[in-house]
């Protein structure tokens, strides 16, 4: 017997509340930008991005953890053309979340185009799970490297479904 895939449609009520809890998600993290974190590495991190290629070289290494161990340079790196845009912190801070719900709305669009029609019900439900996150959105609220990672994601995830 010839394995079969069983196709399900996305349903119009289903569709809804998947779009519904995306606009959710964009919301929640765009709502309060001055509602932001200022310790101390959201301040070393701005200080970096304002800082290297203007007063100090590219570093070689990131911040270090709380336990000594250096995280790699690159977790600096993307922050320096963020910025070149804006030498306020709060807008900075308001960039984050922007790049997150972009990719909130790629990742969307992505599975709807390219995710097979058989999986593309739990692949919604996981969007919407990711949309409507608390400690999705909380951290999507912050100057760190680990924040930056959805747009990085959703682009090798495009890449994943172009092999």
């Amino acid at each position: 017997m010839p394995f079969r895939v069983n196709v399900v449609p996305i349903r119009k009520p289903e569709r809804r509340w998947f779009t519904f809890a995306l606009i959710a998600g964009i919301l929640f993290r765009l709502v309060w930008p001055t509602d932001m974190e200022w310790q101390y590495d959201e301040k070393w991190m701005f200080h970096q991005s304002q800082a290297i290629g203007v007063t100090e070289p590219w570093p070689a290494v990131g911040m270090e953890s709380g336990v000594r161990i250096p995280n790699p340079a690159l977790s600096v790196w993307f922050f320096v053309p963020l910025g070149r845009l804006t030498h306020d912190p709060v807008v900075m801070g308001f960039m984050i979340p922007l790049l997150n719900a972009v990719a909130l709305i790629a990742l969307f669009f992505l599975v709807l185009k390219r995710i097979h029609p058989s999986r593309r019900v739990l692949w919604m439900q996981g969007v919407s799970l990711q949309s409507v996150n608390p400690l999705a959105v909380h951290f999507s609220k912050k100057i760190w490297a680990e924040c930056v990672l959805a747009p990085f994601t959703v682009l090798m995830l495009f890449a994943y479904t172009e092999r």
